[in-house]
């Protein structure tokens, strides 16, 4: 049997992550990066994001608890030149915390991304123009909301069995009605 040979990927799916949110797009390799861009910067400023003025029949965000657009960090962007996509450089499969610009005139496939991609969006100053820090927030593995509750079988129910260490079948208890 002969060795396979590592081909690029047919289609790319490209993770663009940002502060908490990331946006999931599928391209094939001939895609530029000012395409993608292109895609992030229509994500960035979707009502998604940025829900006010959405719908006049909507209660507010504040009678429904959800803090202002402004305080999940996210920037306003107008434009492509309001930020960059970027790539973390890896040692030995671990970030460095160093990014790489990707040049916009470029190709999907020029950069060797493998077929799961995960990139990262660097905003500007809009005052200076210079580029912020990559911000991401790793999710939790943990849901914080909810807490995982054992719940006790009532006496009652028919289908619980007391815990033994005897291995094979159980039986159902039968239920008088």
């Amino acid at each position: 049997m002969a060795p396979r040979s590592h081909l690029p990927p047919k289609i790319y799916q490209i993770q663009l992550k940002t502060h908490k949110l990331t946006v999931c797009l599928t391209v094939p390799p001939t895609t530029s990066i000012d395409s993608l861009k292109s895609d992030v910067l229509d994500a960035l400023t979707s009502d998604v994001v940025h829900p006010e003025g959405v719908l006049d029949s909507m209660p507010d965000d504040d009678d429904l608890g959800i803090p202002p657009p402004e305080s999940d960090g996210i920037p306003r962007i107008s434009s492509v030149k309001d930020f960059e996509l970027v790539k973390a450089h890896k040692d030995r499969g671990r970030s460095t915390g160093a990014y790489e610009t990707l040049d916009p005139a470029k190709q999907v496939r020029d950069y060797g991304f493998g077929a799961w991609e995960v990139l990262f969006v660097q905003f500007r100053d809009p005052d200076t123009g210079t580029l912020l820090p990559v911000t991401y927030v790793l999710p939790s593995i943990e849901d914080e909301d909810e807490e995982m509750q054992s719940v006790a079988p009532s006496e009652g129910d028919a289908y619980s069995t007391p815990v033994s260490n005897n291995k094979g079948k159980r039986k159902v208890a039968e239920v008088d009605e």
